[in-house]
């Protein structure tokens, strides 16, 4: 037993090492400026321009239409935008989107903050 937590430890330990848990980050809360749905992009990706202040993707984040939750986090965007609400987004700093010329990490969950 105490050699099976050894190595469950050991492989935890080599794991993170190895970079496989992605950084997710939390940005500020700011109003989105523009949103855009493309249909060449990931079957769908929804890009959102907005001030993060994240150094990795400052002007922006994506939802992938791969992700799980994708349809309720597009809503809570659309939601967002068209009442003009502030938001933050928790993104993965490592999951950088390839349809623009200013990068935009992907999101991993929305945020309403009052």
């Amino acid at each position: 037993m105490k050699n099976c937590i050894l190595s469950t430890v050991a492989i935890l330990c080599a794991a993170s090492s190895m970079g496989v848990a992605a950084d997710v980050v939390t940005s500020r809360v700011s109003p989105i400026e523009r949103v855009v749905a493309y249909a060449e992009h990931g079957g769908g990706d929804v890009a959102i321009w907005t001030t993060t202040g994240i150094n990795t993707c400052p002007t922006g984040v994506y939802l992938s239409a791969a992700a799980p939750g994708f349809q309720v986090m597009a809503s809570f965007v659309l939601s967002a935008y068209m009442a003009k609400t502030p938001i933050a987004f928790q993104v993965y700093t490592d999951h950088i989107w390839t349809g623009s010329k200013y990068p935009h990490c992907e999101v991993q969950a929305v945020r309403f903050a009052r």
